[in-house]
């Protein structure tokens, strides 16, 4: 059988964009070294790089890769590879920053993924598959070649950084910084709240925290002028040992940061937290757990939040009903 040419590869995979309030992420290899690797796997058909079963068997005549963002641990690749009869295929990589503590991070979040996915059905992209990198060292020293842990999904809808402006409103950082009604930031919040919500299991007592703005886990894709949706692009780690009342205790206490300024998840107007309560529990259990929180906070096993105060709390067991 006469050796077919391998596919035309194209990279954009140097400085990729990062929240602008993120700390500086240290770079254990250059963009033409992860370039290589990735032409290496693809070349010889690794499994995990595939983009399914059914294209395993494909020519791929070109392959186009660009790094659309990066965080403290992983770098987020979009890659598109096409066929000579015009078939193709989409995908999206997250690779490991290094190949110690920041690949086991990797590899903890594709888990906490593919576990969350059963309960955020149509808001998590679990992974496709799991491989490794091999990058050889460049100046061919023993013991320094690396392999770094890379998973797969389906792509994501375009989407942008978000971040904390003033009076107590969302940005969106698009090409020029947009700020966010009030409206349309307590919205967002909402449907955080109501994502972690879903994503609790009382077996196992896990969910998801809600996802940090500065590694950029939490994206907002920009629908129109007036609708935006938050977009789930990870999770490197679980709140655990979790009961009902624990969890409600970390949302309504909850903050995300963006550099020196601090937002509460909770929006001002607390009965977003009835409704998304009684939206996801039904009403009868969103009255249990609400009396299961006032017995915990008059028990003193936890203190009232400044935001969330006694006083909160019994406005929200009244409109439940006793």
């Amino acid at each position: 059988r006469p050796a077919t040419r391998g596919p035309k590869f194209s990279w954009d995979l140097d400085k990729p964009p990062h929240h602008p309030a993120a700390p500086p992420a240290r770079h254990f290899f250059q963009g033409e070294s992860l370039a290589r690797a990735l032409e290496v796997a693809i070349s010889r058909r690794d499994p995990w790089v595939s983009g399914g079963k059914d294209k395993a068997a494909i020519e791929w005549s070109s392959v186009n890769g660009e790094a659309i963002s990066e965080n403290t641990y992983s770098i987020e690749i979009a890659l598109e590879q096409h066929s000579a009869s015009k078939r193709g295929a989409r995908l999206r990589l997250i690779v490991a920053r290094n190949d110690q503590e920041l690949a086991q991070m990797v590899k903890v979040e594709a888990r906490n993924l593919a576990a969350l996915a059963p309960r955020l059905l149509r808001n998590i992209a679990p992974p496709l598959s799991m491989g490794t990198l091999f990058l050889p060292d460049r100046h061919r020293r023993t013991g320094q070649n690396r392999r770094i842990p890379v998973y797969t999904t389906r792509p994501l809808p375009d989407s942008v950084h978000a971040g904390i402006g003033r009076s107590g409103q969302m940005v969106a950082y698009s090409s020029s910084t947009r700020l966010l009604s009030l409206s349309t930031t307590n919205a967002i919040k909402a449907k955080v709240l109501e994502l972690c919500l879903r994503s609790y299991d009382q077996h196992d007592r896990t969910a998801m925290p809600p996802p940090d703005l500065q590694r950029g886990t939490l994206r907002l894709a920009l629908r129109s002028a007036s609708s935006v949706e938050p977009v789930i692009t990870g999770c490197p780690f679980l709140w655990d040992h979790l009961d009902p009342v624990a969890l409600l205790h970390r949302l309504t206490g909850f903050d995300w940061t963006d550099a020196d300024r601090l937002m509460p998840l909770l929006p001002p107007d607390h009965g977003v937290l009835r409704d998304t309560l009684v939206e996801v529990l039904g009403k009868p259990t969103a009255r249990a757990w609400a009396k299961d929180y006032a017995v915990a906070l008059e028990k003193g096993r936890y203190k009232p939040h400044h935001r969330f105060t006694l006083e909160d709390l019994a406005r929200l067991r009244e409109s439940l009903g006793r």
